[in-house]
């Protein structure tokens, strides 16, 4: 079987090499923003007027005539010029499947992209990047137009690497940004034989992470609603130091509106690490880990009914601080490679039902404790839903397994996929 890993690695690009970084992201946004623009117009014109185009051979525009366009472009712009092809090209292919997940109703509608909005750089072929692997701490990645770039390589990798991507994050000072290369790579490993290690099922909640059905409650740290005050007083401080219409930003808009980028990402890496430790742990001790069947987004866009708004914002804002959906995708990722089957249970009365006697009653939910009416059986509300979910998870995973549900694909024309046949890096060790 072909499994594919993401290596992310920091990179630390000189200062003439962050200027054409920035360079080329501002090129980006604004191919982006031209694109965008051409189908947003054509998208507002009548039907009557659509059809006239299309009898006049007008088509509406899509990633091919865009890309024919893109051709007369860069030979009246030579900054544009100056970003390499295939970094262009991938541009157009991102907007290209942004508005095909819009049509199908996969994704909201593609928005315009602002000043400080990263951009990516995409090289989707080992023609365009190369790898030297470390004989210590340090490697190089070679990206075509940048040259050697001084990266940190804390992991070799592993399989066949084919594309890579140059991303911004935050960085310490406003001017000097973090910048990361992740590079994908396909392995292929013979089919892991099933897990004989027990099973488990886990109750993803908000004032418990994770509650498993052998009585095991992983606490919910709150990250966000820990710092929810001092982003409070970060973002009345950057408020006051606006500049008003049609004037530059002072340097001290810019470092008040860093500050709070800077707190945004420390929440969102001390939730990824906790994530990623959790899912791991649950992983490596199970032989079959069921979840329950959670639309986390459609939860987060939904009202729940009969309760105020502030109530409602306040539940979204615990099932997002959460990471409910991220969760479960690193346990399904995680799973593959150790031969770990992950099943999914409806959640429908699982914290009604009694899992001693099975009386379904919502009486017997008082706060975080569960006390059957019936049987007088006592448990913490959500371990009692984990092994309630447990019992239907052991059930399907001994029954045929169901028909596969058909699912809408979104496909990027041009792009090419990535063969674990194909040769190494060139000039590089690729660790395959």
């Amino acid at each position: 079987m072909e499994l594919k890993r993401a290596y992310k690695y920091r990179i630390y690009p000189t200062k003439p090499q962050r200027i054409m970084l920035a360079e080329w992201e501002a090129q980006l946004r604004w191919l982006w923003n031209l694109a965008n623009e051409q189908r947003v117009s054509f998208a507002k014109r009548t039907r009557a007027d659509r059809a006239k185009a299309f009898e006049q051979g007008i088509k509406p525009p899509d990633y091919f005539s865009q890309s024919k366009e893109m051709t007369s472009l860069v030979a009246e712009d030579a900054r544009l010029a100056a970003v390499p092809s295939c970094v262009r090209q991938e541009i157009l292919r991102d907007l290209e499947k942004a508005w095909q997940r819009f049509r199908k109703g996969l994704g909201g509608k593609p928005h315009f992209k602002r000043r400080n909005d990263a951009m990516r750089a995409y090289a989707p072929d080992k023609t365009g990047w190369s790898l030297t692997m470390p004989d210590g701490r340090f490697g190089s990645i070679r990206f075509r137009g940048i040259g050697n770039v001084q990266a940190r390589i804390d992991r070799p990798l592993e399989g066949v690497a084919s594309s890579c991507i140059l991303v911004r994050d935050v960085g310490r000072s406003v001017n000097e940004h973090e910048w990361y290369a992740i590079i994908l790579c396909t392995s292929t490993i013979h089919d892991p034989a099933p897990s004989k290690l027990p099973p488990v099922a886990i109750n993803r909640g908000v004032h418990v992470l994770a509650a498993t059905s052998e009585g095991i409650l992983h606490e919910n740290p709150r990250f966000y609603e820990k710092k929810m005050d001092l982003l409070a007083r970060r973002q009345r401080q950057a408020a006051r130091k606006a500049p008003l219409p049609g004037q530059p930003a002072s340097k001290n808009y810019l470092k008040a509106l860093h500050r709070v980028a800077r707190l945004h990402q420390k929440t969102r890496r001390q939730r990824a690490h906790v994530i990623e430790c959790l899912s791991k742990q649950l992983v490596e001790h199970h032989g079959l880990v069921a979840i329950e069947a959670y639309d986390t987004k459609g939860m987060l866009e939904k009202k729940i009914e009969d309760k105020p708004a502030f109530v409602s914002r306040a539940v979204h804002r615990g099932i997002a601080d959460s990471a409910w959906g991220m969760l479960g995708i690193k346990i399904t990722n995680k799973s593959v490679p150790l031969g770990v089957r992950v099943e999914k249970f409806s959640p429908v009365d699982k914290s009604r039902k009694c899992n001693k006697c099975g009386h379904v009653d919502e009486a017997s939910m008082r706060g975080r404790e569960f006390r059957c009416t019936k049987c007088g059986h006592e448990d913490h509300i959500d371990v009692n839903h984990a092994k309630n979910g447990l019992e239907d998870a052991l059930a399907a995973a001994n029954s045929p397994p169901a028909a596969p549900k058909t699912r809408k694909k979104t496909s990027i024309p041009g792009r090419r996929k990535a063969s674990a046949t194909s040769g190494p890096l060139p000039d590089a060790d690729s660790g395959g």
